[in-house]
Protein backbone atom coordinates (compact mmCIF):
# COMPACT_ATOMS: atom_id res chain seq x y z
CA UNK A 1 0.00 0.00 0.00
CA UNK A 2 1.39 3.36 -0.96
CA UNK A 3 0.16 7.10 -0.36
CA UNK A 4 -0.55 8.73 -3.63
CA UNK A 5 -1.57 12.11 -3.80
CA UNK A 6 -4.69 12.00 -1.71
CA UNK A 7 -5.54 8.31 -2.09
CA UNK A 8 -4.20 5.04 -0.89
CA UNK A 9 -2.98 2.43 -3.51
CA UNK A 10 -3.42 -0.82 -2.78
CA UNK A 11 -1.43 -3.52 -4.42
CA UNK A 12 -1.75 -7.44 -3.91
CA UNK A 13 0.59 -8.62 -6.77
CA UNK A 14 -0.15 -12.62 -6.16
CA UNK A 15 -3.13 -11.95 -6.89
CA UNK A 16 -3.26 -9.75 -9.43
CA UNK A 17 -5.74 -7.23 -7.24
CA UNK A 18 -5.39 -3.19 -7.19
CA UNK A 19 -7.64 -0.96 -5.55
CA UNK A 20 -7.91 2.49 -4.11
CA UNK A 21 -9.17 4.31 -1.01
CA UNK A 22 -9.27 7.83 0.48
CA UNK A 23 -8.07 6.69 3.66
CA UNK A 24 -5.96 4.02 4.94
CA UNK A 25 -8.33 2.16 7.36
CA UNK A 26 -10.85 1.77 4.16
CA UNK A 27 -7.99 0.56 1.60
CA UNK A 28 -8.14 -2.34 4.16
CA UNK A 29 -12.15 -2.69 3.47
CA UNK A 30 -11.49 -1.91 -0.37
CA UNK A 31 -8.57 -4.60 -0.14
CA UNK A 32 -10.75 -6.96 1.61
CA UNK A 33 -13.43 -6.57 -0.86
CA UNK A 34 -11.37 -6.68 -3.96
CA UNK A 35 -10.22 -9.97 -2.74
CA UNK A 36 -13.03 -12.00 -2.15
CA UNK A 37 -15.05 -10.73 -5.73
CA UNK A 38 -11.99 -12.71 -7.42
CA UNK A 39 -12.91 -15.83 -9.60
CA UNK A 40 -16.03 -17.59 -8.11
CA UNK A 41 -14.35 -18.95 -5.37
CA UNK A 42 -17.15 -18.57 -1.74
CA UNK A 43 -14.66 -17.52 0.98
CA UNK A 44 -14.19 -14.83 3.50
CA UNK A 45 -10.32 -13.16 3.86
CA UNK A 46 -9.52 -11.19 7.00
CA UNK A 47 -6.87 -8.27 6.63
CA UNK A 48 -4.43 -7.68 9.12
CA UNK A 49 -2.46 -4.51 9.19
CA UNK A 50 1.31 -5.11 9.22
CA UNK A 51 4.41 -2.91 9.39
CA UNK A 52 4.67 0.61 7.92
CA UNK A 53 1.74 0.23 4.55
CA UNK A 54 2.41 -3.83 4.55
CA UNK A 55 -0.70 -5.87 5.46
CA UNK A 56 -1.26 -9.74 5.44
CA UNK A 57 -4.42 -11.84 4.24
CA UNK A 58 -5.66 -14.35 5.97
CA UNK A 59 -8.42 -16.66 6.13
CA UNK A 60 -10.23 -19.56 7.88
CA UNK A 61 -11.83 -21.30 4.56
CA UNK A 62 -9.72 -24.23 2.61
CA UNK A 63 -11.22 -22.52 -0.04
CA UNK A 64 -8.46 -20.36 0.26
CA UNK A 65 -5.73 -22.22 0.06
CA UNK A 66 -6.95 -24.29 -2.67
CA UNK A 67 -7.35 -20.46 -4.66
CA UNK A 68 -3.80 -19.71 -3.75
CA UNK A 69 -2.79 -22.87 -5.44
CA UNK A 70 -4.27 -22.31 -8.35
CA UNK A 71 -4.12 -18.47 -8.64
CA UNK A 72 0.10 -18.87 -8.51
CA UNK A 73 -0.38 -21.91 -11.18
CA UNK A 74 -1.93 -20.34 -13.77
CA UNK A 75 0.43 -17.30 -13.14
CA UNK A 76 3.00 -19.61 -13.80
CA UNK A 77 1.23 -20.92 -16.84
CA UNK A 78 2.21 -24.46 -15.06
CA UNK A 79 -0.16 -27.18 -15.92
CA UNK A 80 -1.43 -29.80 -13.06
CA UNK A 81 1.16 -32.45 -14.17
CA UNK A 82 4.12 -29.43 -14.31
CA UNK A 83 3.38 -28.80 -10.66
CA UNK A 84 2.79 -31.97 -9.39
CA UNK A 85 6.54 -32.95 -10.50
CA UNK A 86 8.29 -29.56 -9.14
CA UNK A 87 6.00 -30.13 -5.82
CA UNK A 88 7.28 -34.08 -5.76
CA UNK A 89 3.72 -36.18 -6.19
CA UNK A 90 3.15 -38.98 -7.45
CA UNK A 91 0.18 -37.75 -9.68
CA UNK A 92 -1.63 -34.81 -10.91
CA UNK A 93 -4.61 -36.00 -9.35
CA UNK A 94 -3.05 -35.85 -6.00
CA UNK A 95 -2.08 -32.06 -6.46
CA UNK A 96 -5.29 -31.60 -8.27
CA UNK A 97 -7.37 -32.44 -4.88
CA UNK A 98 -5.36 -29.79 -3.27
CA UNK A 99 -6.49 -27.00 -5.91
CA UNK A 100 -9.89 -28.21 -5.39
CA UNK A 101 -10.13 -28.04 -1.86
CA UNK A 102 -10.45 -31.84 -1.03
CA UNK A 103 -7.91 -32.56 0.88
CA UNK A 104 -5.79 -29.98 2.83
CA UNK A 105 -1.85 -30.73 2.56
CA UNK A 106 -0.12 -30.58 6.17
CA UNK A 107 2.85 -27.76 6.98
CA UNK A 108 5.49 -30.06 5.56
CA UNK A 109 3.25 -30.43 2.00
CA UNK A 110 2.10 -26.67 1.69
CA UNK A 111 5.82 -25.84 2.19
CA UNK A 112 6.46 -28.24 -0.91
CA UNK A 113 3.88 -26.75 -2.74
CA UNK A 114 4.54 -23.23 -2.91
CA UNK A 115 8.33 -23.67 -3.11
CA UNK A 116 7.26 -25.09 -6.55
CA UNK A 117 5.13 -22.63 -7.76
CA UNK A 118 6.63 -19.70 -6.18
CA UNK A 119 8.90 -19.48 -3.29
CA UNK A 120 8.28 -15.88 -2.52
CA UNK A 121 4.68 -16.44 -1.15
CA UNK A 122 4.67 -16.54 2.55
CA UNK A 123 1.49 -18.18 3.54
CA UNK A 124 0.31 -19.03 6.71
CA UNK A 125 -2.06 -21.65 7.58
CA UNK A 126 -3.76 -22.22 10.99
CA UNK A 127 -6.07 -25.03 12.34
Amino acid sequence: MIRSGRWWAVEVRALDVYTQARTKKEAYVMAKDAIECIDDYAFEVDIYPGKGNTFEVGSDSPLWLSFILRRLRSAKRLSLSEVAELAGEKSRNTYARYERGLVIPNAVKLAHLINALDGRIILRYES
